[in-house]
This record gives structure tokens, C-alpha cells and sequence, in this order.
């Protein structure tokens, strides 16, 4: 590593472990670490291993650095409590690929950087993040366009709760592609308890827009499966949540398949949310302070809780959803709307047209006065 010129190099690694000193290593220049692949959870392939509970393994500090077939393991005896197996500090244009982080507080971390990506990795075991993708590079708070495509994050042997699979901070897009997050007891895993959250997003001030997941499976989460939560006075947008499938823990207290809090945002605007299908947990859909969400076609008749929770969510459409359980929604009226919803005898058409099968009540489900504000709906 000492020895990569400035233009760049490559470090080719044969099968092995390879103990690591637990200061960590470090690459100042772009370089390209070729391994013959990660092997599995207890052995094979390339390996480098770590005894420490606070250290990083390695450390890469220039864009383009690319690293491939490395299986990144810490055997610590104590629960770590800090550092981790990839820390990127500077990683434009750079990409992580077919690579395998264990035990670690956070696999791998990106802490500058943008237009890079993880694909087919394997995330085991992480202590607080699976992944954890921010900018904190002056100037560059909206910059981003990172990409997570076919990658795996489990709980496996971890029975602590807790931890996040991937999180994301400041902006400028991210988009989590066929993906998978899973956790809980399995038949012939090692002990392993659930997530906290599947996705957690935490844009920060200053950042937009985009937030993507398409295709992906989340399971095994406790508080919620994807949730988005802007920064006090942000304003972020363009959030797209479509074709993916969420089963939480199963306790009905276990929060809601996707969450978007703009409690303390200026605005957290426009999201789509379809085709998506959730099982079990708190519910499929909570909005809190969301401008203009689009909620259709989405499958959340096996949610043990409410299937659309909608809190202060202003000009939404809301259509075709499968909802068996129940939809939260108030007798309240909201200044400008003439038409008294005592009964909800003037919604009931639109109820009719907007949510299908439902068991609790033929129109309007579960009504609970007081909680939730009135907002006019567009079908």
C-alpha cells in the first residue's frame, strides 16, 4: 500500500488471512485491491482480519480506489464499539465489489465522496451500521448519486437488537437497488435478533432531493423498515419507494413498513410509494408533515396495525391500495373544507374507490378523533 505511486496501482492478494495490525492500514493513493474472493462466513477466500474493538481495518483516501473479492472480518473478544472494516474518506468514482464485512461497529463507511457504489456485498453481523454512506467534504453536502445494487445485510450471529442496515446522510441520491436486509432467528443460524431499522435516510439541511429503493426485500426490523427523516429546516424531495417487500419482526408495536417524518424539515415533498407489499409489524405507510405524497397500488392487507397512517400529509392521492386491517383517520375539519366528516358520510364514496377489503369497517376503517388533522384528498 505504501508503495502505490500518485497515478494509482493495483494489489493483487492471494487466498489467505492476513492478519492486520490493529492501528489499521491506510492508502493515500487511488488503488485497486484484488482479491480471489470472500470466501464465507467462517473461512476461504481473502481475508483480512482484525482482533481489535475500535479499530479500522483499512483506510482509503483517493477517488477511484476500487476494491474487489476481500472479505473484511473482525474477531474481536469484546462487542466493538467504534471504527470499521472499509473507511473511505475521499471516494469519487470508486466502487466496492463482490467484498464481505463481519462483525464490525460499522462495515464499511463512506465518508466523502460521490458517483461510487457497493454491488453484490455482504454485510454480517455490523454493531451500529451495515452501511454507512454521508459527505461531510466542504461544499459537497448535496452531492452524491451513490449506488448499493445487489448486496446482502443480515443480523447474522449478532443476538443483540439493535443496528441499522444501511444508513444514509446528506444527499444528492441514493438509490438502493434488488437488495436485501434480514435478520431474526432462522433454522440452523447462529442466535441473531432484529434490525432497528431496514433503511434509515437522514438528509441534512442543504441536501434536495432523490432517495430511491426499488426491488428489494427488507425483514426483520423492529421500529421500521424504511424510514425517512429530514434535518430540522431541510427541504428534500423526489423520494421513490416501489416493488419491494417488508415483513418486520412481527409484534404489532414494531412500527411501520416505511415511515417519512417531516416533522422538523421546512418540507418533505412528493413521494411515491408503490407496489410495495408488507406483512405483519405496526402498519404499512406513515406520513407526518409530507406535501403531495402518491400512495397506489400498494398490498398492505397483512399488516397487523394500520395499513395508511396519515398525519398532517397535504394534497395526497391515495388509490387502489389492499388494505384488510384498518386506515387511521380523524373526525376533525381542517380550515377551508365546508363538508362536516361527522360519520365521514361525505368521504365514504372516495374510501369506497381508495382502499379495498377492508375488515374493520366497510368505508373507513378505525377512527381515532383528536390525533390526526384533516387534509383534503384527491383521488
Amino acid at each position: 500500500l505504501d508503495a502505490v505511486p500518485a497515478p494509482g496501482g493495483a494489489i493483487y492478494l492471494r487466498a489467505g488471512d492476513y492478519s492486520i495490525p490493529n492501528g489499521g492500514l491506510t492508502c493515500a493513493n487511488p488503488v485497486a485491491i484484488h482479491g480471489v474472493g470472500a470466501g464465507t462466513y467462517e473461512s476461504g477466500g481473502t481475508r483480512l482480519v482484525c482482533t481489535s474493538a475500535t479499530a479500522t481495518l483499512l483506510t482509503l483516501g483517493a477517488p477511484g480506489s476500487v476494491v474487489s473479492g476481500v472479505a473484511f472480518v473482525n474477531t474481536a473478544a469484546t462487542r466493538p464499539t467504534a471504527g470499521a472494516g472499509l473507511l473511505c474518506t475521499d471516494f469519487d468514482f470508486g466502487h466496492v465489489e463482490r467484498c464481505l464485512f463481519r462483525g464490525w461497529w460499522n462495515g464499511a463507511e463512506v465518508s466523502g465522496g460521490y458517483l461510487y457504489s457497493f454491488t453484490n456485498c455482504n454485510f454480517l453481523a455490523p454493531r451500529n451500521y451495515g452501511l454507512y454512506l454521508r459527505n461531510d467534504i466542504v461544499g459537497q453536502i448535496d452531492y452524491g448519486d451513490q449506488l448499493v445494487l445487489g448486496c446482502t445485510f443480515s443480523k447474522y450471529d449478532d443476538s443483540t437488537f439493535g443496528s441499522t442496515a444501511i444508513r444514509w446522510e446528506t444527499g444528492g441520491g441514493l438509490r438502493v437497488v434488488g437488495s436485501k436486509v434480514n435478520a431474526g432467528p432462522f433454522p440452523s443460524y447462529p442466535s441473531s435478533d432484529y434490525w432497528q431499522y431496514g433503511i434509515d435516510a437522514a438528509p441534512q439541511a442543504g441536501a434536495t432531493s432523490v432517495f430511491v429503493v426499488s426491488g428489494s426485500s427488507i425483514e426483520g426490523w423492529k421500529v421500521d423498515g424504511i424510514r425517512v427523516r429530514s434535518a430540522a429546516l431541510s427541504t428534500f424531495g423526489k423520494i421513490s419507494i416501489a416493488g419491494n417487500e417488508f415483513l418486520s419482526s412481527g409484534a404489532i408495536g414494531s412500527g411501520y413498513a416505511i415511515n417519512l417524518d417531516g416533522s422538523l424539515a421546512s418540507a418533505l415533498n412528493t413521494p411515491v410509494i408503490t407496489g410495495n407489499v408488507a406483512y405483519g409489524g405496526g402498519g404499512g405507510v406513515k406520513l407526518n408533515l409530507v406535501r403531495q405524497p402518491v400512495i397506489v397500488g400498494n398490498n398492505f392487507a397483512q399488516c397487523q396495525g394500520d395499513g395508511i397512517n396519515l398525519t398532517r400529509a397535504t394534497d395526497r392521492v391515495i388509490a387502489d391500495n389492499l388494505i384488510q386491517t384498518q386506515i387511521v383517520d380523524t373526525d376533525q375539519t381542517e380550515a377551508g373544507l365546508v363538508d362536516s366528516l361527522a360519520g365521514h358520510s361525505t368521504q365514504r364514496a372516495r374510501y369506497a374507490r381508495e382502499f379495498f377489503q377492508m375488515t374493520t369497517n366497510s368505508f373507513c376503517g378505525k377512527v381515532r378523533p383528536g390525533e390526526y388533522s384533516v387534509v383534503r384528498m384527491r383521488t
